[in-house]
């Protein structure tokens, strides 16, 4: 098995990006190449315009020496992305 994550199939790669518009097309185009090959089966994929994700790792012994707590360093990342404090 291959990748997997949360989705329990043999094969997963992940993506991201600033151009998902793009990115979904190429999506579609493989997975449309992939299903014709014999032998592969349930060929999907886990890009969902809308729903961007993004992914921050705090690192917390620098945060620590600067005399940031975490909850502080995520509610700082919600106002820039949201535009809204929590």
């Amino acid at each position: 098995m291959i990748g997997g994550g949360q989705r329990q199939c043999r094969s997963s790669t992940a993506s991201g990006g600033l151009i998902l518009r793009r990115l979904q097309g190429y999506a579609k185009q493989i997975a449309s190449n992939f299903s014709k090959i014999p032998g592969i089966v349930d060929v999907d994929t886990s890009l969902e315009m809308g729903k961007p994700e993004l992914k921050v790792y705090i690192d917390r012994d620098k945060a620590a020496d600067l005399g940031v707590d975490v909850a502080t360093i995520a509610g700082a990342i919600n106002l820039l992305i949201s535009g809204r404090p929590k």
